[in-house]
């Protein structure tokens, strides 16, 4: 084939960071949107409570390393398998499972 199996799992691994990058971002932006919505819902609600906008930075960094271990050990992991798999087995795996389908 024209490929090795070094660089399908660096293609692998890219994918993998690149989501785990957006998945930490857009859970943050979420955490900012559920902050507002509360603020919001309580306005609408006239209720007399005062909520004060406030994100905590120790959450941000704790969440950012968390996603960072789960991420890293789950990246190495199919990584290592990519490496250790032959793609010639794999792909004939792949095409017994399509028949057996049809």
């Amino acid at each position: 084939m024209g490929i090795d199996n070094y660089k399908i799992a660096f293609i692998f691994a890219s994918e993998g960071l690149l989501l785990g990058i957006m998945s930490v971002i857009w859970t943050n932006i979420g955490i900012l949107f559920s902050k507002l919505f509360m603020m919001m819902l309580a306005k609408v609600a006239l209720l007399n409570i005062r909520i004060d906008f406030f994100v905590s930075k120790k959450a941000i960094l704790e969440t950012i390393i968390l996603y960072s271990i789960i991420l890293g050990i789950t990246f190495l992991k199919g990584y290592l398998d990519i490496i250790r798999t032959n793609l010639i087995d794999l792909m004939n795996s792949l095409k017994g499972r399509r028949a057996s389908q049809s």
